[in-house]
């Protein structure tokens, strides 16, 4: 009798990852816990989970989504806690729950926390605080990735805005 070959991981996360693109969560989360269970360390597993957890949330069924997304999250954050992608996900997980004042303040660190020394890196923090329906901080971060700031001294204003702690997070 053959035993029967384990799958390729690589390949089940393509597969959950088209589950996903065609609105079949449950088939997808069920190959993201079989990777994980093959392979805890993968990652892109854990995030695509996250992601769908997140999104999935019902209001019957999303204080169990969110505590197994927190799970995740968790353990990503274990893994690889300066992952800009990881930092965005744990602002999203909370801002899910932004009326809890201790949220908007883990919030505003996070955010301080993503980089935006590249120009992936300002798109993505400019997509959070788009998520966070910060306008402000979405236009001066725009205006970073689309203007150089040594050159255009009215960008170079607005810098402050976002580097230090000083903008203002609106729920």
């Amino acid at each position: 009798e053959k035993a029967k070959a384990t799958p390729d991981p690589e390949l089940l996360y393509l597969k959950a990852t088209a589950f996903e693109s065609l609105h079949e969560p449950d088939k997808s989360i069920d190959l993201l816990r079989s990777i994980l269970e093959q392979n805890p360390s993968h990652s892109l597993s854990r995030i695509l989970m996250v992601k769908i957890l997140l999104a999935e949330g019902t209001s019957t069924t999303s204080g169990l989504l969110r505590e197994q997304a927190n799970e995740q999250l968790n353990e990503l954050e274990k893994r690889l806690p300066n992952d800009p992608d990881i930092i965005a996900l744990r602002i999203s997980y909370l801002h899910k729950d932004s009326s809890d004042d201790n949220h908007l303040a883990k919030i505003k660190t996070l955010f301080a926390r993503l980089p935006q020394t590249s120009r992936h890196q300002q798109l993505l923090k400019a997509q959070v605080a788009w998520s966070m329906t910060d306008v402000l901080v979405l236009v001066v971060l725009l205006l970073l990735v689309c203007t150089d700031p040594s050159v255009d001294p009215a960008v170079a204003r607005l810098l402050p805005l976002v580097r230090d702690d000083s903008w203002s997070f609106r729920a």
